[in-house]
């Protein structure tokens, strides 16, 4: 670059990764506005803001997850209280109530909730191991070979307890279906 002996560039690493914009802010202080003093949040700030914009498109894509699987929840069960109507009507009729046959429909959901969260819970931490392991980005333009990434016990429980009560709610239109119906309609069939 035709420097000779100058020195063109300096990296500072401080002992805690929180101190470093502090840090930034004391030497640009000390060296003046001639020097460029630039924290590693600023330096990474592409990657940070392409990191955020993802958890962004992330949740929305999960939500949209959510809502289909709640839909999908409730017409199966719908559908199973349709092709059932005539043994409900005669469980109905044998003295059955409303409220035990709506718990083996919200058993059902629920046992739909619990497999789909299950596994969707394993895929994810499958899928976050893989994101941190295998896949490699540039280091000369990021400063870092791979992404740093963060399983949060806290955000898995609370997608699984989403996951759960979604299943629990798209149960109820199923239930009403069932609470509604009566025998004489059913045995009519």
């Amino acid at each position: 670059l035709g420097m000779d002996e100058r020195v063109s560039g300096l990296r500072i690493r401080v002992e805690n990764i929180e101190d470093a914009s502090w840090v930034a802010s004391n030497i640009r202080e000390g060296l003046g506005p001639r020097y460029r003093v630039r924290p590693w949040e600023e330096v990474n700030a592409s990657l940070f803001g392409a990191l955020r914009l993802e958890k962004i498109a992330m949740f929305v894509l999960y939500s949209v997850f959510f809502i289909i699987s709640a839909f999908l929840i409730a017409s199966t069960l719908t559908m199973m209280v349709l092709e059932k109507r005539r043994g409900i009507a005669v469980l109905k009729t044998l003295g059955a109530s409303n409220r035990r046959l709506g718990v083996i429909f919200m058993t059902q959901g629920m046992i739909a909730g619990i497999v789909g969260t299950i596994s969707g819970q394993t895929a994810a931490f499958l899928q976050c191991l893989a994101l941190g392991t295998f896949v490699e980005i540039q280091p000369e333009v990021y400063y870092i070979s791979h992404l740093p990434v963060a399983m949060d016990p806290v955000e898995f429980a609370w997608v699984a307890v989403l996951s759960l009560v979604t299943a629990a709610v798209a149960t109820l239109l199923p239930l009403a279906a069932t609470v509604v119906l009566r025998p004489v309609d059913g045995l009519r069939l």
